[in-house]
């Protein structure tokens, strides 16, 4: 999914309340956007998993989907939007997951998507869980990140995996670059 600058900024910029699991979404949200992991691993990070100081977030094996661990760098509004959600949870959630329902209990990926595409309607956003994970692959790519390194960050196996996703991304990129940018559309 194609996100435009003005609409990622929506996403990171709307603020959300801390309560009822607000800060979830407000954190939870720029992690898929900024590293394009896939919502199963995100739900499983906790609070060890993130280094502030580092700027980065470790998907441990037993996380990820090919079992294979991977670092994930952060950019700054992500990790300072993590920090903050650690910050205001209950100190008897020691072993929560970093993104928690508002009892400390692990989100289902379902529950997630469902939360996500909530917040993507008051940001004016018909978006999903896992389509930031593809809007990540495509900022990515704009940005100039190499095939290896597109590979590593989204956790694919194989570079086939990968570059088959370029395909579908490079359609996909090129029907929501005409709905945003189309001369007769407004």
């Amino acid at each position: 999914m194609a996100l435009p600058s003005e609409r990622r900024l929506s996403l990171v910029g709307t603020p959300a309340p801390l309560h009822r699991n607000g800060g979830s979404i407000y954190s939870g949200v720029p992690i898929q956007i900024d590293t394009g992991i896939r919502p199963g691993e995100a739900l499983q990070l906790v609070s060890d998993d993130f280094h502030r100081e580092k700027g980065e977030v470790v998907v441990r094996a037993e996380v990820a989907k090919t079992r294979t661990p991977r670092i994930l760098p952060l950019a700054a509004p992500t990790v300072a939007a993590i920090g903050k959600l650690l910050t205001h949870r209950p100190d008897s959630w020691t072993d929560a997951p970093i993104f928690a329902t508002e009892t400390g209990t692990r989100l289902q990926v379902m529950s997630w998507t469902r939360r996500v595409s909530k917040y993507g309607k008051r940001c004016g956003l018909d978006i999903t869980a896992y389509s930031l994970r593809h809007a990540a692959a495509l900022l990515l790519l704009r940005k100039g990140a190499d095939a290896f390194t597109v590979q590593n960050i989204l956790g694919h196996s194989t570079m086939t995996m990968t570059q088959r996703g370029w395909l579908n991304l490079g359609a996909f990129c090129m029907l929501i670059n005409n709905l945003f940018s189309a001369p007769l559309r407004r």
